[in-house]
């Protein structure tokens, strides 16, 4: 009987091992690679981002970051389920630097895209009226 117990406890042990590493086979713990190909088009009070799709079939989507400097800090400003953004939030005449990450539906998240890029929203410029420079410099264009 001894010995039938003995046999029981190492099977139980041999079951849990291999019960958890069959566990960790399942286990999603890799990210995305980061996105790439990241541009801008500028508008009016908002700049539109575009990049290319990940090749990975478990992303689940993309978080765009914000910052006032190539090297400055980069805050979430939103998250997207295709390679497109608009940021509304963007004021003409300002400097904007963006990035974005991918991430997966067990919540694994890239880094930061190496394609950062920026851009300074401006106004469209319908019905502006612009002079020769030689005559009135100030509205020249």
């Amino acid at each position: 009987m001894k010995g039938f117990r003995t046999l029981w406890i190492v099977l139980l042990v041999l079951f849990a091992s291999g019960c958890k590493n069959m566990l960790n086979d399942f286990i999603d713990t890799t990210p995305p690679s980061s996105p790439t190909g990241l541009w801008t088009e500028t508008g009016d009070n908002s700049i539109e981002l575009f990049w290319d799709r990940n090749r990975e079939s478990d992303v689940a989507g993309y978080n765009v970051f914000v910052s006032s400097s190539y090297n400055g800090r980069y805050e979430l400003i939103g998250s997207v389920g295709t390679p497109y953004f608009k940021d509304n939030a963007a004021r003409n005449g300002s400097t904007y630097y963006y990035a974005v990450t991918a991430y997966d539906f067990d919540g694994n998240e890239s880094e930061l895209s190496r394609d950062v890029a920026y851009d300074i929203p401006r106004p469209e410029g319908y019905g502006v009226v612009l002079d020769d420079y030689r005559r009135v410099t100030a509205t020249s264009g």
